[in-house]
């Protein structure tokens, strides 16, 4: 194991819930840029490998929500989630980057909510402000 994976392994093994909510997005951002690359490229292959995997963390996202917690919030996200895997099957289907252009831009600002959410509750657990309570990568 070099270097880096031993840093992301201690990144995840430390991280609350929310930031790794926050890593799965950027994984769906990385995969997503990934596949456009490959659709621009003329790689249908790899534009169908790098989808499956932002889609494989979306489902993951879905399946995780609980009504139970929050119904409407909840109601909301799963919208959302299956609004993205529809979206990012027809950028595939339809070889179009600009729709996967729309869904990362919305899968973008997700995450900008939830490290704001993040910063959020740590100020309040310090008594603070958001921005003294410290930042999430």
């Amino acid at each position: 194991m070099n270097a880096r994976d031993t840093y992301r392994r201690q990144r995840l093994e430390n991280a609350d819930p929310g930031e790794l909510i926050v890593m799965l997005y950027d994984g769906i951002l990385r995969f997503m840029e990934e596949a456009a690359r490959a659709l621009s490229a003329g790689d249908p292959k790899g534009t169908g490998e790098k989808l499956g995997r932002a889609l494989d963390i979306v489902a993951y996202l879905q399946s995780t929500l609980r009504a139970s917690v929050a119904p409407e919030l909840v109601k909301s996200l799963d919208n959302t989630y299956f609004a993205w895997s529809m979206l990012m099957l027809r950028a595939q289907a339809e070889r179009d980057v600009t729709i996967l252009e729309r869904v990362r831009t919305q899968v973008d600002e997700m995450r900008e909510t939830w490290v704001e959410a993040i910063l959020k509750a740590r100020a309040e657990k310090q008594g603070s402000s958001p921005q003294a309570a410290g930042g999430v990568r």
